[in-house]
């Protein structure tokens, strides 16, 4: 999936942030701010991803609240024997 800059809800009094953006529908207090979340990180390494032409930066596997890397999607999720492999001795 592509990474794309999303839109948040901000509530006017104490400015704590939300993705859900059906809350914009009370907009006396909140605030819809469009494609103001610029990044994510990986769930598991941290690598940054956001809004680029490069894809290993731009690319990732969403679950609709966490976001994985290309990278760690191959070693753990789409090739789960990862670590019986690299270290056969765990059980």
């Amino acid at each position: 999936m592509v990474w794309k800059n999303r839109s948040i809800v901000v509530h006017r009094k104490d400015g704590k942030i939300s993705f859900d953006l059906s809350l914009a529908s009370k907009p006396e207090d909140f605030e819809l701010v469009e494609g103001a979340w610029k990044k994510d990180n990986c769930t598991i390494c941290r690598w940054e991803l956001f809004e680029s032409d490069e894809p290993e930066r731009g690319t990732g596997y969403f679950n609709g609240v966490s976001w994985i890397c290309v990278e760690c999607y191959g070693k753990f999720v789409k090739e789960p024997g990862y670590f019986s492999l690299a270290f056969s001795d765990l059980t």
